[in-house]
């Protein structure tokens, strides 16, 4: 939470010091389509075998400035809260009458990009740069089905607090205020502490796990500036 408001005071601190002229904020949401590198799960019962991982779907929702320097080149820092993770098909089979029917890792964040904005018309722009995400609120579920009774596991430990990632993506503008946005988030650290196991199946396989986002999403602006006679 502390690291929350130091966020935002930055964030507040930037809009106010920025010329207002060249200077908009506003709001923005979307579709998340999150996964997570190499987070396959092995399990060793019924002949053993290994399932791919599946994307989660989620939303993310946040704010954000931008001060354009110029027609065709701007700098824009956001603050988003991030629901992330991974999903893993469901019915695997591990033993008889036994299987997992749910595996979900849900990883929530507090992404802070920082983003250059490369104007080639004025109604797209080029988006790219670096973004840190603090970890907020993690929890692994897997539901097991045994001969018709149901178990439901949760841990929540085993990931690192913070996220490097790489921002890219191109926003359109379809008016003044209304705008359009594509996003991919290539992770660039391992998220996870350790190697996590439990009982038929194997979580992390020693290889690095970073999270790979793609978002879709709507924003608004306010502050534009006004045109004058």
């Amino acid at each position: 939470m502390k690291k929350f408001f130091a966020i935002t005071l930055i964030f507040i601190g930037f809009a106010i010091g920025a010329n207002a002229q060249n200077l908009t904020f506003g709001l923005k949401g979307g579709l998340n389509i999150a996964t997570i590198a190499n987070m396959n799960v092995d399990y060793q019962q019924s002949g053993g075998g290994r399932i791919d991982t599946e994307s989660r779907l989620s939303f993310n929702v946040g704010a954000f400035a931008e001060y354009k320097f110029n027609r065709y080149f701007g700098i824009s820092p956001e603050i988003v809260y991030s629901r992330q993770g991974v999903n893993l098909p469901c019915n695997i089979p591990i033993a008889s009458n036994t299987y997992i029917s749910k595996f979900a890792l849900r990883l929530n964040y507090i992404n802070v990009p920082i983003l250059a904005k490369i104007y080639p018309f004025k109604w797209l722009s080029v988006d790219f740069g670096p973004q840190i995400g603090f970890l907020t609120a993690t929890k692994t579920v897997v539901r097991m089905e045994m001969g018709g009774t149901t178990e439901e596991t949760t841990n929540s430990k085993g990931f690192k607090g913070a996220d490097f990632s790489l921002g890219m993506g191109l926003t359109f503008n379809l008016c003044k205020y209304i705008f359009m946005q594509g996003r991919y988030n290539l992770g660039l650290t391992d998220i996870s502490k350790k190697e996590t196991s439990g009982g038929a199946f194997q979580i992390n396989n020693g290889k690095s796990h970073t999270n790979s986002v793609i978002q879709l999403g709507l924003g608004y602006r306010f502050g534009c500036k006004k045109k004058t006679n």
